[in-house]
């Protein structure tokens, strides 16, 4: 179903809207920009998720959905004599804001060792796990949120509901 969108809606080209019937409250924005600016490629209601292939056939996954706008990355590090310094890949730097109004989240496992107390310290280019002991040479995985660009005042967006069905 391809339904134009009233021309006060549209800001930039075209929308598209997909949906059930009343009755399931099912809808989706395609290419939707809404009255703050902010470009959407799928809006609507329902989970996001993807569709891949297994032994057993093929299987629905779904994504993590959150009120703000977040990129996250992910890796593993190792402490040598108590210290480890973690710097972000460039490309990642280019698609996030990190600064004091919009600080990272940093999260870290140990997967060896057991050093007395970590302690995480950020910068905008990357982090330093610290070791209190200063002797550890555990290992430990990461993952890293920061906000998407251009996103960084957005949390818990208005939403348009669904549109009422043309026929031609």
């Amino acid at each position: 179903m391809r339904i134009q969108v009233p021309r006060s809606h549209i800001h930039c080209g075209t929308q598209l809207l997909f949906g059930g019937d009343d009755s399931t409250g099912n809808y989706a924005y395609v290419a939707y920009r809404d009255y703050s600016g902010s470009n959407y490629k799928i809006l609507g209601t329902g989970t996001v998720g993807t569709i891949m292939s297994t032994d057993r056939g093929r299987v629905g996954l779904m994504c993590p959905e959150s009120p703000e706008a977040w990129f996250e990355d992910y890796g593993e590090g190792q402490l040598v004599n108590g210290r480890a310094r973690i710097e972000f890949d460039p490309q990642f730097l280019q698609v996030v804001t990190i600064d004091a109004e919009n600080p990272m989240r940093v999260f870290v496992q140990l997967t060896s060792g057991n050093p007395m107390g970590l302690v995480v310290q950020k910068n905008t280019t990357g982090f330093d796990v610290i070791a209190e002991d200063g002797a550890s040479n555990a290992t430990f995985d990461f993952r890293v949120s920061a906000r998407w660009k251009g996103f960084e005042g957005v949390r818990f967006p208005d939403a348009p509901g669904p549109l009422e069905t043309v026929s031609p």
